[in-house]
């Protein structure tokens, strides 16, 4: 994993829910928001490491229902920061709804601050690959125990390239084929009869009979085993 996600993962509750990417160094951005982008992740849940103007922050984000999610983060300014707890919501008019989840009202910085760096990896994700740091829970007999109890497990980090996605392939497919080998698939738009329509992130395929592929992933190694303390 990048030194940046390495320094910051400790400071998650729950770091093996979703995969990691770290954006680097990001300084003031100002752009259109894209309320399709926002509300639509291409997971249903992502973790988002990088540089702020102030130092580094997280951002993690989760899918919430229909053309919804939830969002929070922190930042390390250097004395930890914790950011606002958003919904996002796209809106019968195509707008997007921002409500913080205390019910307190924020200025559009502050929340430009959270769904600003969730629409910049969402956009980058389509347009070009990306390497994503995935922790993977050992099926281990302490780690059920674990995960009983309420405790945080063991896992290991998988290292990925997430492929970008060709707007080309997104046509309506006919025919009918064997089932395929199991693998993940990450949420994407799909154009059925000139519209757009959302097709969530799934797994799909037969594990049992066809064996497992990660078909949107090209894994290049495996790191070694990391233990939460």
């Amino acid at each position: 994993m990048t030194p940046l996600i390495q320094s910051m993962w400790k400071l998650v509750p729950e770091p093996h829910k979703g995969a990691w990417f770290d954006v680097g160094d990001l300084n003031t951005f100002e752009f259109d928001l894209d309320p399709e982008l926002i509300t639509h992740l291409p997971f249903d849940n992502i973790n988002i490491a990088g540089r702020g103007t102030n130092g580094p922050f997280v951002i993690f984000a989760a899918s919430s229902g229909k053309d919804q999610i939830v969002a929070a983060g922190f930042a390390l300014t250097p004395q930890f920061v914790r950011l606002p707890a958003l919904i996002c919501k796209l809106t019968p008019e195509g707008n997007l709804g921002v409500y913080r989840r205390d019910n307190t009202i924020g200025s559009r910085e502050e929340n430009l601050k959270i769904v600003g760096v969730i629409q910049l990896l969402v956009s980058r994700l389509d347009t070009s690959d990306m390497t994503a740091y995935k922790p993977e829970v050992r099926q281990t007999f302490t780690n059920q125990r674990k995960l009983a109890k309420g405790k945080a497990p063991s896992f290991e980090w998988r290292t990925v390239t997430v492929k970008a996605r060709n707007p080309k392939q997104e046509s309506v497919v006919t025919g009918t084929h064997a089932s395929p080998r199991a693998h993940e698939r990450r949420g994407h738009w799909r154009v059925v009869k000139d519209r757009r329509v959302w097709v969530k992130p799934c797994r799909v395929g037969d594990f049992k009979k066809n064996g497992l592929v990660l078909h949107d992933y090209k894994v290049h190694h495996e790191a070694n085993n990391i233990q939460k303390p």
